[in-house]
């Protein structure tokens, strides 16, 4: 492989790495999705919205708070 042909290997190697970065650092449909989840949860939480707010939680949630183990039902009537 001569100079030439080494040179444009490298530099579509470095543009395909700068392309990479830079559609990484863009959010995507689903980083946008998971966003807007997480606004709406927290404001049905702060307008004490109880039936929305616990409707983003799944049936059979099993989750750690203050370091012990609950279910959604337990979280309920916490």
């Amino acid at each position: 492989m001569n100079i030439r042909a080494q040179m444009a290997l490298a530099s579509l190697v470095m543009l395909a790495g700068v392309i990479s970065v830079a559609r990484a650092a863009e959010p995507g449909t689903v980083e946008v999705e998971i966003e807007r989840l997480e606004h709406a949860m927290n404001d049905a939480y702060g307008a004490n919205n109880l039936d929305k707010y616990f409707g983003y939680y799944a049936d059979d949630l099993v989750a750690i708070f203050y370091n012990e183990r609950t279910t959604l039902p337990a979280y309920r009537k916490f």
